[in-house]
C-alpha cells in the first residue's frame, strides 16, 4: 500500500521515467479519436469527444491532438469520454491538460470509460457520470505481464494527489483492483471516497443543447429520447428507459425534470392537472409548476421554448443515507386532450450537506 506521496519536481521525473515503459495499452483497439463536436457559444460551452483506445504508439500524437483543440478554447469545454482506456500515460496527460484549461468531463448514460480513460475523466474541474455510465478504475500493470506495476501505481497515486484528491482512501480504490479486473465507480462510492462528481443524462432538458452534436457520434441508445419534451402522440416516451440517477441532501428543493408536449414545435400545453407519487419512499415530496421548457424534434432543437410543467423535488426528515426508486405522474391538459408523462429515477439522499473533498 502506498502511505506517502513525495510529488517533488525531480522525484517526480525519475517515476515518470522509470514508469512510462509499463504503461501500455491491454488489447489492440481502434485509436483515439479527439473531435470538436461543437464550438463554444455565448450561451454554451464548447463539445469535444475522445473515443476509442490509447495506444502506446499514438501517445505523443494524441496528447498533441487534444492539446491543438484544448488551447483554442475561448473559455472552458465539456469533454465527453468514451473509451476502454489503455496507456496510462495518455490518461494522465490529458487529465492534466483538463484540469489545466478548467474543462469539465463527463460520461455519458450506457458508455464506457475504463482505466486510463478513467484517469482523464478524473481530471475534470467539474465531473459528470451518467446513471449507467461505467467507469472503471484498476491497478497498473508491467508490459504484457498480468503482475502490478508498483511504481506505476505510485505515479497514479501521485496524479491523484495532484488533482487534489488527497484521501488515501481514494488513492487505494482506483488501484485496488488487479490489471484483469475493474473498479466499476458508483455516485455512493464517489462521495464516499471524496470524489467530487455529478450525476447527469443527456435526456434532462439542461443537457438538450449538447445532443445534436453527440447525436450521430455516439449510439443512439447512449443519447436517448428528446430531454424533457413529448410530441403530440408520444404516450411511451419513458418505456423501458433506465432510471436516471440523481442526488438530493436534506431539506433541498431541486429540480427534477421539465415536461411538455408539442407538436413540430408547435405549442399544445395548456395547464397542470396534478402530479402522483407511483413509487418512493415518505423523505421526498414533489410539486409541478408552470414553466418555459425547450424542445426538439428529430430534426433538431426547435427555435423557441414553449410552455410545460417543472417537477421539483424536496427532501425531508432525511436522518441517514438511502438510496430508492421514484416513479411518478404528472398530469396536464392540452389543446389535444388530457396528457400525462412518467418520470423514473434512482435517488441517493444524504442527511446533511457535506463538501466532498477533490
Amino acid at each position: 500500500m502506498l502511505c506517502r506521496f513525495v510529488v517533488g519536481d525531480q522525484i517526480m521525473k525519475r517515476l515518470l521515467t522509470f514508469a512510462a515503459g509499463f504503461f501500455l495499452s491491454h488489447q489492440a483497439a481502434q485509436a483515439t479519436t479527439f473531435s470538436l463536436v461543437a464550438d463554444e457559444t455565448p450561451e454554451h460551452p464548447a463539445v469535444i469527444l475522445i473515443k476509442g483506445q490509447f495506444t502506446i504508439e499514438d501517445k505523443n500524437k494524441d496528447v498533441g491532438s487534444f492539446t491543438t483543440i484544448a488551447v483554442n478554447r475561448k473559455k472552458p469545454a465539456i469533454v465527453f469520454l468514451d473509451s476502454p482506456g489503455g496507456t496510462s500515460w495518455t490518461g494522465m496527460q490529458l487529465g492534466r491538460i483538463i484540469r489545466r484549461h478548467g474543462f469539465t468531463t463527463a460520461v455519458a448514460d450506457d458508455t464506457q470509460c475504463t482505466s486510463a480513460c478513467a484517469l482523464a475523466w478524473l481530471g475534470g474541474n467539474e465531473r459528470f457520470m451518467g446513471a449507467n455510465a461505467r467507469i472503471g478504475f484498476h491497478a497498473a500493470k508491467s508490459n504484457d505481464k498480468p503482475e502490478i506495476n508498483g511504481a506505476a501505481n505510485a505515479v497514479i497515486g501521485a496524479y491523484l494527489y495532484e488533482l487534489g484528491i488527497t484521501d488515501t482512501r481514494a488513492i487505494v480504490y482506483v488501484t485496488k483492483a488487479p490489471p484483469e479486473s475493474m473498479t466499476w465507480l458508483t455516485m455512493t462510492d464517489a462521495i464516499t471516497y471524496g470524489i467530487a462528481a455529478k450525476s447527469f443524462s443527456l435526456v434532462q432538458d439542461q443537457w438538450v443543447w449538447a445532443r445534436p452534436a453527440l447525436d450521430s457520434r455516439l449510439p443512439r441508445k447512449y443519447v436517448g429520447p428528446a430531454g424533457g419534451s413529448v410530441s403530440a402522440g408520444d404516450s411511451k416516451r419513458d418505456s423501458g428507459q433506465a432510471p436516471i440517477l440523481f442526488s438530493i441532501k436534506n431539506g433541498e428543493t431541486l429540480l427534477l425534470r421539465n415536461h411538455t408536449s408539442h407538436s413540430n414545435c408547435a405549442p399544445i400545453f395548456e395547464t397542470i392537472q396534478g402530479i402522483d407519487i407511483l413509487e418512493g419512499p415518505p423523505e421526498l415530496s414533489l410539486k409541478a409548476e408552470p414553466t418555459m421548457v425547450n424542445a426538439s424534434t428529430t430534426s433538431g432543437e426547435c427555435p423557441r421554448q414553449v410552455p410545460g410543467v417543472k417537477v421539483m423535488v424536496t427532501a425531508t426528515h432525511v436522518t441517514e443515507q438511502k438510496e430508492a426508486t421514484l416513479i411518478y405522474r404528472v398530469r396536464y391538459q392540452t389543446k389535444s386532450g388530457p396528457w400525462q408523462n412518467t418520470g423514473r429515477f434512482r435517488m441517493l439522499m444524504f442527511p446533511e450537506t457535506k463538501a466532498a473533498s477533490e
